[in-house]
């Protein structure tokens, strides 16, 4: 809005480094993108900046050529599933954890392997 930045999205292409719920490497399919750290200024909540932000970006991508968009969210953050989910967004694949042994179990939802979801996961 103006010079304002009321919301923001990265996107990241073939891999992408996270913290959460332990550092690990996410690698993709040759024309799929990643999504993170989409971030929404606090008074501007409940307002669609997210979906708006989320749609245009999904759209350019698809326009360019990129096949799937795939994003990492915890399980406890409800507000970003909600807001994914009125996107049209669907589960690939549930991602399960034990931090102190960094052991990791990677489930993929039939969702995943209709749309071809390639998707490697392994600590950085």
């Amino acid at each position: 809005r103006g010079a304002e930045v009321v919301t923001q999205q990265r996107v990241e292409f073939k891999a992408a480094k996270v913290g959460s719920p332990y550092p690990m490497e996410l690698r993709f399919g040759e024309r799929d993108a990643f999504f993170s750290y989409l971030h929404t200024q606090p008074a501007e909540r409940g307002r669609g900046w997210a979906t708006r932000v989320i749609t245009l970006a999904t759209q350019h991508l698809a326009s360019e050529g990129w096949r799937a968009c795939v994003c990492h969210i915890r399980a406890s953050n409800v507000v970003s599933l909600a807001t994914l989910a009125g996107c049209g967004w669907q589960p690939v694949a549930l991602l399960y954890s034990i931090k102190r042994s960094r052991r990791k179990l990677l489930v993929r939802l039939p969702t995943g392997r209709r749309m071809a979801v390639v998707l490697r996961v392994r600590p950085a």
